[in-house]
């Protein structure tokens, strides 16, 4: 079974391959769009994606974690890494 790949969410370039996600426009973004997006918008949060794992690639800021951001916390709407899904759980809160 062949993998699905993201596509750019612009209507412009829907065939194009993402290679990045902003978090604040819930958006896919392709190559040609990205240094737009970024001057556009300079403090939305973007995630590097990998399309063959359908992954985030990015690390985790949280408390210098530095590790891969792998989790989607639906409680707080937002991706974090194993250490933060642990304290989450841990604390009750996910």
């Amino acid at each position: 079974m062949e993998n699905y790949k993201k596509k750019c969410s612009n209507e412009e370039h829907r065939n194009i391959d993402a290679i990045s996600y902003c978090q604040d426009c819930k958006i896919y973004i392709c190559n040609k769009c990205l240094n737009h997006h970024q001057e556009l918008f300079k403090k939305h949060i973007t995630y590097n994606i990998d399309n063959n794992k359908d992954i985030f690639i990015d690390k985790c800021e949280e408390n210098n974690h530095n590790i891969k951001l792998e989790f989607y916390c639906k409680n707080h709407n937002k991706l974090c890494c194993a250490f933060c899904i642990a304290k989450i759980k841990a604390k009750g809160f996910g």
